[in-house]
């Protein structure tokens, strides 16, 4: 094996230095290719840690600085403090959420089909190298 990155346990969950510490450390959106160009307006490699997405009524207007998707819900999984929430936000893309349950709007009979808003700010994306580990 290699060494991929070196710092401390916050650094190198928020800023992995590649694919492979981003998925190693966490859970994470990774969103390259066609979902980057459909969901951040740009060509590159992202990831998105799924707590820094935000669950919301469908149509809720953006405000600056957080970028804003519509969604389908794919999944819900209830975990007591917290929620994740699959979302197909656009063609072959789901992006994931974890949410805390008591204080998200989250309705009770959240379902499979269920419209919703994601976001995200801005600054919760990070920009991964294009190369792949190994």
């Amino acid at each position: 094996g290699r060494i991929e990155q070196i710092g401390n346990a916050r650094d190198v969950y928020e800023n992995p230095a590649n694919r492979f510490v981003a998925d190693f450390v966490g859970t994470s959106n990774v969103l390259d290719g066609a979902a980057a160009e459909a969901l951040m307006g740009r060509r590159g490699m992202f990831v998105i840690r799924p707590e820094r997405i935000g669950v919301f009524r469908p149509g809720t207007d953006p405000v600056p600085g957080v970028r804003t998707v519509e969604a389908m819900v794919s999944e819900v999984i209830y975990a007591g403090p917290t929620t994740r929430i699959a979302a197909i936000a656009a063609p072959d893309v789901t992006l994931t959420a974890t949410v805390l349950t008591a204080s998200t709007w989250l309705p009770p009979d959240l379902h499979h089909g269920t419209p919703i808003t994601l976001a995200w700010p801005e600054k919760a994306v990070h920009q991964l190298k294009f190369e792949e580990s190994p």
